[in-house]
Parts: structure tokens; C-alpha cells; sequence
């Protein structure tokens, strides 16, 4: 299987690789290419994610062991797996991003998100490549009903980074985005996923577990409004009657606009 899945995984990163040499020929952007560059990086921090989500690889004597860390043995298929799959969910993001998709479209992009991690993880785990092990929330086929949630989250996060790391350095100097998803990435999980690994950590039961997802889900999906709200507005979707255009256009601040304008102007005194 594991020979089966690293064939999969160069057929995608194959895809992924023309496709961004396309981006650069026809547009000159290296961005596709930039996050192919730094995230198989993420695979050092894999070790650690494992350990304190109760995850544990399997593979057939034949794999290629990368390296081994926290009695993890990191597979050549999950080095594939970090530019491939993190490589296409954090460009499809930055995309949004760029193009300051409104609040809606950003959802249905998240949901999309969502269901494909979902999809990719029942694969996976069905196919006994790893699993979710110990204390665990509330599963769906295998997978905790939380971790799509998160991750969809993560790589909404790691879209607006590349989004403002790209903006802002240039030339040579964009080699220094080879640890940022790597370290990203494990940063966005902890800030959602706490909860569930403090549960997993107190070894909690399964309803006590489901509660501490159902905020970890949570977590996840306020994080992703603020994001989504925050594109929506830079790029001025934000739609009319929220925030401050509707303060702004209000009759009651029309009103005052009006009454300061008319004590502004200036009275003429006739002389006699």
C-alpha cells in the first residue's frame, strides 16, 4: 500500500510541478513554486503533531524511511504528500486571497477544503496507513470530525502568510520562506487544536473528548470568519450595511455630517 500511495503522491506532485512552471511562464509567478519549496519542510514537525494527536504511521518493510523522530518513522510517501497536498490547498488559499474573493466564495472555497481533507483522511486511514489511536472525539469513518475543520483552517492561515510574505520580499531573499509553513503550520494547529490535546493528553473519554472538539471545530471556524471577513473587507466586498459603511451611510451619521458642515461654514457679517 505504501508503495501504491508514494506512486499516487508523484503523479499529484508531477501536476503540481507543471502547473507551476505554467504559472511562471505565462505570468512570472514563482508562488506555486515558493510553497513547493518550503513545505515538505512540514514533515520535521510531523514527528511532533503525531505525539500529541495520537496518531501513529504504518508502512511495509519496503518503504523508504526518511527519518525517524518520537518513534515516528517519517515516510518518503508523507515528504510527497507535505508539497502535494499542502502545495495545492495553501495556493488555492493564497489565490483567494489575492484576488480578494468575497465572504461567500471564501466559504464555499473552505467547505471544499474541508470535504476534500475529509475525503483524503478517510482514504488514508481506511487503508491503514495511519490512525487515530487513544483518546479521541467522535470519529466519521476513522477520522476525528474535528481535525478537517482545523486543518482547512491552517491552510486558510498559511495562504494570507504567503499572500503578505510574497507582497512584501522579493528577489533572492524569498528563500527565507523555506521554514515559514513548517512552523506555521504547527503554530495554526496549536492555536485550534488545544482542547483536543489537552483531552488527549488527560486520556478523557469519548463524550469528553467530543465536547473538546466540538471547540476545537469551533476555534477553527471563528478563525476562519475573521480571516474571510478581513479579506472580504481589504478588498472592499464587504457587504452594505455591516460594519462601518453602514455606520457611515446611516441617516443618523448623514445627520450629523450635515449639522457640522453648516456650523463649519463660516458667517458673513454685512457691515453698516
Amino acid at each position: 500500500m505504501n508503495t501504491l500511495i508514494t506512486a499516487a503522491m508523484a503523479v499529484w506532485l508531477i501536476g503540481l510541478a507543471v502547473w507551476a512552471i505554467r504559472d511562471w511562464a505565462t505570468r512570472r509567478r514563482p508562488h506555486l513554486a515558493l510553497i513547493m519549496y518550503s513545505a515538505p519542510l512540514a514533515v520535521c514537525v510531523e514527528p511532533v503533531l503525531d505525539q500529541i494527536l495520537n496518531v501513529q504511521h504504518f508502512h511495509s518493510r519496503d518503504a523508504l524511511i526518511i527519518f525517524t523522530a518520537f518513534d515516528r518513522d517519517i515516510t518518503a510517501w508523507l515528504v510527497m504528500a507535505a508539497a502535494a497536498w499542502f502545495g495545492t490547498m495553501i495556493y488555492l488559499a493564497m489565490t483567494a486571497v489575492d484576488q480578494g474573493w468575497p465572504s461567500g466564495k471564501l466559504w464555499r472555497l473552505y467547505a471544499g477544503l474541508v470535504i476534500f481533507t475529509l475525503a483524503g483522511e478517510i482514504i488514508v486511514t481506511g487503508a491503514g496507513i495511519y490512525t487515530y489511536y487513544g483518546s479521541q472525539p467522535l470519529k466519521v469513518f476513522g477520522v476525528p470530525f474535528a481535525m478537517p475543520f482545523i486543518y482547512a483552517s491552517a491552510f486558510m492561515v498559511l495562504g494570507l502568510v504567503t499572500h503578505h510574505f510574497t507582497a512584501h520580499v522579493h528577489g533572492v531573499r524569498r528563500l527565507l520562506f523555506l521554514p515559514v509553513i513548517s512552523s506555521t503550520f504547527v503554530g495554526a494547529i496549536a492555536l485550534m487544536a488545544w482542547p483536543l490535546t489537552l483531552g488527549i493528553g488527560m486520556t478523557l473519554s469519548t463524550s469528553a473528548m467530543t465536547v473538546l472538539g466540538a471547540v476545537s471545530a469551533s476555534l477553527a471556524l471563528l478563525s476562519f470568519h475573521a480571516m474571510a471577513t478581513w479579506v472580504s473587507r481589504r478588498h472592499g466586498n464587504e457587504p452594505a450595511g455591516t460594519g462601518e459603511s453602514a455606520q457611515t451611510n446611516s441617516p443618523t451619521s448623514a445627520a450629523i455630517r450635515e449639522v457640522s458642515e453648516t456650523a463649519a461654514t463660516p458667517t458673513r457679517t454685512e457691515s453698516s
